[in-house]
């Protein structure tokens, strides 16, 4: 029996060390009796284990009772290592498996039996405790770093040693003593037919707290262990090594040393034999003690979780779940707590983990050899953001760069336009470069003007001044207007002479360059003056079109009439460096052209002599004949329609005299359809073509007037109409005219000897 006993002892010699990463391997171990659902020990009752190495190994000493007799009474002690802890590391949850590190708990026997040999000389009784080489001796070691607890435990709570003869059925049991005594309180009658173990340590417990009894010194004999067991001893750190280190390497550790003696006191009513009962050992891992704060890292974050720390002093603890708990930070979305070192950028700090990261709710395993007093770093993504441009007038459209100037290939993120005013895939809190482009077209041109932001905007802008200026994304950007700048007639004047406090409309044509209406945006407005008379005009750009918007008054006579009484006593003369006309030779030699004008209310009555501004139209043959498509007529007055100054004009003398009619009867009539190339407008202006009178409906640009028209000699439609000539032909004796019936602009055509208002138009 010592032989087998000896390779039992072997067989504890060594802990396999795991690698399994999962707590059903433990199950695997556990053989068909009572086992532990703790996973850091491993007890079964009564049986042999097979615990990887652990073993049971008994030696009986017998004695007989009577004399010369000796009682053995026999405590067998099932030593029991926990099979060894497997824990997970701590390691990336992401495409690998988690590695596993083994915390092992380590126990040895040397003696696995104790003994008390008894030899009875009195009929009172006799007491007796184990020598030391009956002691159950045996060792524990741990590299856990909260260490273990060390007890021995009763298959049940009477705690008898009973006579191993079955024969015998009375006076077979010895019972257990009740509290802990000395030797010399044991030592009397009181105590007969009892029997104590006496460890060299053992535990004392008071509410939470306990002590540690070094009972080499104190020497109390301890009742019989029960199934809730009896601590012999609690470790809070790991085995060191012979030089007083730690290690994690559990056969570089020293074992602690225990041993467990017993005493008994018997007298003549026990039946001599073996006594005995089998208890266990049972050495357990101590509660990992952890601490895991939570850091927010940066910014201003809210729903942080609390630190988590032990709920429980009992039971081991493999790995705990990580909070749910989700933070919030403005601009970012969480991306996991990192066991490391965060880092990132300037603009997104904490956007990178060197170490390992979790999810929120991930099993975090807690790694027995060390500390695990740990803070989890938050980690974020940076959220994608949109942004959106409101381009005023002029503007066209926005560059979104990431390199101060270089908008070509990846550094663009995108180009922001009217119909398509947003850019996305921006990353919060990054800076970005705008270059904003402007119109420069027929419309006119524009510039730079300023940037603001709409509501809900959080972003930061560089500089609302400076066309090409940063942006930082922020959290919610809202909308970034882009505001531009017209070109005005005072910008493309500029450097031009003034007389008085008005630029020249003579100087708004720029001979071989671009016409300056070109560069003056849509809807700007001025007034210039005419150097032939001094008259000044408002001007505005619309549609493309520098109109007039007050009626020419070139002509324009105080006293109502053209040439009062006699035929061509009145004139208006023009030159080319004032007025829109092309010379012929001989004008070129006298340096003017003059028109001789007629009244056309005097003038077009039809009364012998003086029908000069008369004339006549076949509505049938659409042909018109008469002086009037000869004769340059013009009648002048002030009307409140109009504004005040008022001047009529017959075609011929709106074109400067150039569409006329030889013939003056129905048999030649009119049958002009050319172009009017030349007016009596100012140099760089003309007449509207019916493209330009078609697109201009603008009203509250045109400002448009009443006052009529004059008919043969008679205005009519004085209150309810006003009409403008135009230089395209309608038909041989017709122009397009622009009309204003008081509520609407309208194209229309009507006969040239009428007399109606002019108004210039500069192309773009």
């Amino acid at each position: 029996m010592l032989q087998k006993a000896i390779q039992k002892i072997n067989q504890t010699r060594e802990v396999r060390k795991s690698t399994s990463q999962h707590h059903s391997h433990f199950a695997l171990h556990r053989g068909p009796e009572e086992s532990s659902s703790d996973p850091y020990s491993y007890r079964r009752k009564l049986c042999f284990p097979r615990c990887s190495g652990v073993g049971y190994i008994a030696k009986q000493k017998y004695a007989r009772i009577f004399g010369i007799a000796s009682l053995s009474i026999l405590i067998i002690l099932l030593t029991l290592a926990a099979c060894p802890v497997v824990l997970t590391d701590p390691s990336a949850e992401a495409a690998v498996a988690p590695v596993a590190s083994t915390t092992s708990l380590d126990m040895t026997t040397g003696y696995v039996s104790a003994g008390v040999n008894i030899v009875l000389t009195s009929a009172n009784g006799n007491f007796a405790k184990s020598a030391d080489a009956d002691k159950a001796k045996f060792g524990v070691k741990t590299n856990n770093y909260t260490g273990y607890t060390l007890q021995v435990v009763g298959p049940d709570d009477n705690g008898l040693l009973t006579n191993t003869d079955t024969s015998i059925t009375t006076a077979n049991t010895l019972s257990s003593i009740t509290t802990p005594i000395t030797e010399a309180v044991f030592d009397t009658t009181t105590y007969n037919n009892k029997w104590g173990m006496i460890p060299n340590k053992y535990v004392i417990k008071s509410g939470s707290s306990s002590v540690v009894i070094d009972n080499t010194v104190s020497q109390n004999f301890l009742p019989a262990p029960t199934t809730a067991g009896t601590t012999l001893n609690i470790t809070d750190e790991p085995n060191k090594t012979s030089q007083d280190t730690y290690s994690t390497d559990i056969t570089e550790l020293v074992m602690d040393d225990y041993e467990i003696g017993l005493g008994a006191r018997v007298d003549y009513t026990r039946a001599a034999g073996n006594y005995k009962n089998t208890f266990q050992l049972v050495a357990v891992a101590n509660p990992v003690a952890f601490a895991i704060s939570f850091d927010q890292t940066t910014g201003d974050v809210s729903n942080m979780p609390s630190p988590l720390a032990p709920t429980s002093t009992t039971g081991a603890i493999t790995s705990i779940t990580l909070p749910n708990t989700t933070p919030v930070r403005p601009g970012y979305t969480f991306k996991s707590w990192c066991e490391g070192t965060v880092g990132g950028t300037t603009a997104n700090p904490a956007t990178t983990c060197t170490g390992t990261e979790y999810n929120t709710g991930a099993t975090y395993y807690l790694d027995q050899t060390i500390t695990n007093t740990t803070t989890l770093f938050a980690v974020w993504t940076p959220n994608t953001q949109s942004v959106s441009f409101t381009l005023g007038t002029g503007a066209t459209s926005v560059k979104v760069c990431i390199v101060a100037g270089d908008c070509t290939g990846e550094n663009l993120k995108g180009t922001a336009t009217s119909s398509a005013p947003t850019v996305s895939g921006l990353t919060y809190n990054n800076t970005y470069y705008f270059y904003p482009t402007f119109q420069n077209t027929t419309a006119g041109e524009y510039s730079f003007g300023s940037w603001s932001t709409g509501n809900g905007s959080v972003g930061v802008l560089g500089s609302v001044t400076t066309a090409n200026t940063t942006f930082t994304i922020g959290q919610g950007n809202g909308v970034i207007v882009l505001n531009a700048t017209p070109t005005t007639f005072n910008d493309v004047f500029s450097g031009k002479t003034k007389i008085g406090q008005y630029y020249k409309m003579q100087d708004m044509d720029n001979g071989t360059e671009s016409k300056m209406c070109d560069r003056v945006a849509n809807g700007q407005s001025t007034t210039l003056i005419d150097i032939r008379d001094n008259k000044t005009y408002s001007v505005a750009k619309i549609n493309g079109n520098c109109w007039m918007t007050d009626n020419l008054k070139l002509g324009y006579d105080a006293t109502n009439g053209a040439d009062n009484t006699t035929a061509g006593v009145a004139s208006i003369t023009l030159t080319e460096d004032d007025s829109n006309i092309v010379f012929t030779e001989a004008e070129t030699t006298a340096g003017k052209r003059v028109l001789t004008t007629y009244d056309l209310q005097t003038y077009g009555k039809n009364t012998t002599g003086s029908n000069y501004c008369y004339g006549t139209y076949n509505d049938t043959t659409q042909t018109g004949w008469g002086p009037a498509y000869q004769y340059s007529c013009i009648h002048s007055g002030v009307t409140e329609h109009s504004g005040g100054m008022t001047v009529w004009y017959n075609y011929t003398l709106a074109t400067a005299g150039t569409i006329i009619d030889e013939n003056t009867t129905s048999s030649s009539p009119a049958t002009n359809t050319t172009e009017a190339t030349e007016s009596i407008c100012p140099k760089g202006w003309t007449l509207p073509s019916k493209t330009q009178i078609d697109s201009q409906r603008n009203i509250a640009s045109f400002s448009p007037v009443l006052g009529g028209g004059y008919f043969n000699g008679t205005l009519y439609f004085e209150d309810t109409h006003g009409y403008w000539w135009g230089s395209t032909a309608y038909n041989g004796a017709r122009r397009y005219l622009l009309y204003y019936n008081g509520s609407s602009l309208y194209t229309s055509g009507n006969n040239r000897h009428d007399g109606l208002y002019v108004r210039c138009v500069q192309a773009s």
